[in-house]
């Protein structure tokens, strides 16, 4: 089954899947900020954490640059309050900009970035779900991108840490930027 959402539609249909989330969830973006799916995050990390053995696995990958000293104002933030939840969060480098959730056997796929901001630009998120019209080529879609983003995962993404310092060059080219405007 395929649904699509515009981005005044994204977030609502995402906190939904967040909320009937079963076995595990991973999400990978540029960018994470938005309160409303950093919330269902975190309210999932603890019904699972209530299930004990049987709750969600959770896992966040975003794109190192934009986490350490990006422009998403509140990632750093949020991705901390994350991990203090115990939801597991790496970054990657050089640049991650896939936009993706995967909820049991449901994903989401497309150009939306998890952030506030992103709703306001013209954004389209395309969701594979089981459902009574399943197909198998859905079914090979949602897998095909499991282990793609879980290759990513145990090959280059490394473990988010708040305290890690941004990388020169990128200091560099942010004082540089600065001083011409």
């Amino acid at each position: 089954m395929l649904a699509g959402y515009t981005q005044t539609e994204i977030v609502p249909a995402v906190v939904a899947r967040l909320e009937a989330a079963a076995r595990d969830i991973f999400l990978v973006g540029f960018t994470l900020d938005h309160p409303d799916v950093v919330e269902a995050l975190l309210a999932a990390r603890r019904r699972s954490r209530d299930l004990g053995e049987r709750g969600a696995i959770i896992r966040v990958m975003v794109d190192a640059g934009m986490a350490y000293n990006g422009t998403t104002v509140q990632m750093l933030h949020q991705l901390e309050r994350m991990q203090k939840a115990r939801i597991e969060v790496r970054v990657v480098r050089p640049r991650l900009h896939i936009k993706a959730l995967i909820v049991d056997d449901v994903a989401f796929v497309g150009s939306f970035n998890w952030t506030r901001a992103a709703t306001q630009n013209f954004e389209w998120m395309v969701e594979i779900a089981d459902g009574e019209r399943r197909r198998d080529d859905d079914v090979q879609a949602v897998a095909l991108l499991r282990r793609r983003v879980r290759d990513i995962w145990e090959t280059s993404a490394q473990p988010f840490d708040a305290a890690a310092p941004a990388p020169a060059t990128r200091r560099a080219m942010s004082r540089s930027r600065s001083e011409h405007f």
